[in-house]
């Protein structure tokens, strides 16, 4: 049976619909831990509030702005430079850094890779069942 095929069947809808929970979830929780780290680190500006999670089928789309990767670096790649009479010398230098983007992101991860590959058990399945026919009783 293809892929395709597989995918259409009932077993398939289910482990679909768990997979999309899941996949939600993950989102939810980055956001939420992204934002207590960002509380913490005193990011109060509005604009660092922007990030945004959409779930579509088997997808997550993690949506931040593009500076909130560079806070969370360690090091820094500069070219020397002239710093009034001193010459600043290049290569990798240390910086501060905050845990805002890349910690959350993998600690959750870590754990959604857990439960969607030991999660989908009988009772779970059972559950998004029992969903499925609720919804479509629904919609007739």
């Amino acid at each position: 049976m293809a892929l395709l095929d597989e995918r259409k069947t009932d077993v398939g809808v289910i482990e679909g619909r768990f997979i999309k929970a899941k996949l939600q979830q993950y989102g939810e929780d980055v956001l939420k831990s992204s934002k207590k780290h960002r509380r913490i680190n005193r990011f109060s500006s509005s604009k660092w509030d922007t990030g945004s999670i959409s779930v579509s089928d088997n997808a997550v789309d993690y949506r931040i702005l593009a500076p909130m990767r560079f806070v969370d670096m360690k090091t820094r790649k500069s070219r020397g430079y002239t710093r009034g009479t001193r010459k600043i010398p290049g290569g990798k230098k240390k910086k501060k850094n905050y845990p805002v983007h890349n910690k959350p992101t993998m600690v959750h991860k870590k754990f959604l890779v857990k439960s969607l590959s030991f999660g989908f058990t009988e009772e779970v399945k059972q559950q998004f069942r029992a969903l499925a026919e609720k919804e479509d009783f629904t919609k007739i």
